[in-house]
């Protein structure tokens, strides 16, 4: 595989960071608006906030019903605020520099998934679940209309579903597995890929 040298595009786990939408007021300088972020950060960090990477992404500007921010000009920002711990980060900048990729972007597990939801799928009219199931974990990411709402991470994967299925109808654990994903099998597309290239 010719893999040297290509671009990289690295994602944080959401189980390894923090995220938290917050409101403030709007600021148009840059400088004062990373202040901001700190403050608000460090009021819900388990832990100093220097073992942390801070960014920020502003969701939505609206107008505001407090009157302080109506004699300011009545508009704050939905904040996206992202805390990912540095040590994780950092391994895994390491470990892509010891296979000589190079990093185009580091995102968080959350702000990527809003990304791509947001452009492809998220509409105003309806509220969005997207659930991500792993072998031993769950990430349940929430979207009101096209607003990122909250995200839970779990450490119930599909192993712990289908054990939890096998002991509830007291089947052998390979007659769970074939029952939790008989829907997928019935509902496979008939025509494959293989099939539309060879007609073409």
């Amino acid at each position: 595989m010719k893999v040297r040298r290509a671009e990289c595009y690295l994602t944080v786990s959401g189980m390894s960071g923090v995220v938290r939408l917050r409101e403030m007021p709007l600021v148009k300088n840059k400088k004062k608006m990373k202040e901001i972020v700190r403050f608000e950060a460090e009021q819900f960090l388990p832990y100093n906030i220097e073992a942390f990477y801070l960014d920020f992404k502003v969701n939505q500007i609206k107008k505001s019903l407090s009157e302080e921010s109506l004699d300011e000009g009545g508009e704050v920002a939905e904040v996206m605020i992202v805390a990912a711990p540095k040590d994780t980060v950092d391994e895994q900048v390491e470990l892509v520099d010891k296979l000589k990729l190079n990093i185009k972007k580091v995102d968080y597990y959350t702000d990527a998934i809003f990304s791509y939801f947001r452009k492809h799928v998220l509409t105003e009219d309806k509220n969005t679940l997207v659930v991500d199931l792993g072998a031993k974990s769950m990430n349940l990411t929430m979207f009101n209309g096209t607003t990122y709402f909250a995200n839970i991470q779990s450490e119930l994967g599909i192993v712990d579903l289908i054990e939890r299925h096998s002991e509830y109808t007291g089947s052998p654990l390979n007659k769970s597995r074939e029952e939790m994903f008989d829907f997928e099998i019935k509902t496979k597309p008939k025509t494959s890929v293989s099939d539309v290239h060879t007609k073409t």
